[in-house]
C-alpha cells in the first residue's frame, strides 16, 4: 500500500517463519512448561503442556518468498528436535512427531543480521499524503498495535 502511495517509498518489512512441532505428552510429563532463553544460536527454545500434548518451538527462519500457508523446512524440524533431545524426559525423533506448523512474523527492517534479533516492536509510519501504515508486531500486542494506529490516523486527519 505504502508503495501505490509513494513509488520510492522504502521497504520496512522483512518476513521470518516460526516453526512448532506437537508430541506426545510422555516427551514433556507433569504440568510444567519449559523455555530455554538462549540456545547455543542465541534463539529461544521452549516446550509447553498443551491439550495433553506438548507444544515445542520456535524458531527463526529468514523468509524471501511468502507462503499462504507457510509450512516448516527440514532445517526447523531437525532443530526443534534436537534442542528438544537435550531437555525433554527422552529425545523424540521424526516419527514421533504429531503435528507440524509455521506461521509468519512481519519484522521491522533495521540494520540487524539475523531475524532473531529484530524487534518484535511495531511501527507507525505516516506518509506525506497522510496515509498511516502499521508495520511490523505480534497478535499479543494487537490490542496496543489497534491504539497506536488509531491514534496515529487521528493526528493525520487533524481530528481534535
Amino acid at each position: 500500500m505504502r508503495r501505490l502511495d509513494d513509488r520510492v517509498a522504502p521497504e520496512l518489512l522483512t518476513m521470518s517463519q516460526g516453526a512448532h512441532v506437537v508430541l506426545d505428552k510422555s516427551f514433556l510429563p507433569g504440568g510444567c512448561a519449559l523455555i530455554i532463553p538462549r540456545t547455543s544460536d542465541g534463539r529461544v527454545f521452549f516446550a509447553i503442556p498443551w491439550h495433553d500434548h506438548a507444544l515445542l518451538g520456535t524458531t527463526d527462519t529468514v523468509v524471501s518468498e511468502l507462503a499462504l500457508e507457510p509450512r516448516p523446512v527440514r532445517a526447523e524440524i531437525e532443530f526443534l528436535l534436537a534442542h528438544a533431545g537435550r531437555y525433554l524426559a527422552r529425545a523424540p525423533k521424526a516419527e514421533d512427531i504429531l503435528s507440524a506448523f509455521a506461521g509468519l512474523r512481519p519484522l521491522v527492517k533495521s540494520g540487524v543480521g539475523k531475524t532473531s534479533k529484530l524487534s518484535r516492536s511495531h511501527r507507525i509510519v505516516t506518509a506525506a499524503s497522510g496515509l498511516v501504515s502499521i508495520i511490523g508486531g505480534k497478535w499479543t500486542t494487537s490490542r496496543l498495535m489497534g491504539e497506536d494506529t488509531v491514534n496515529h490516523a487521528a493526528l493525520a486527519a487533524d481530528w481534535r
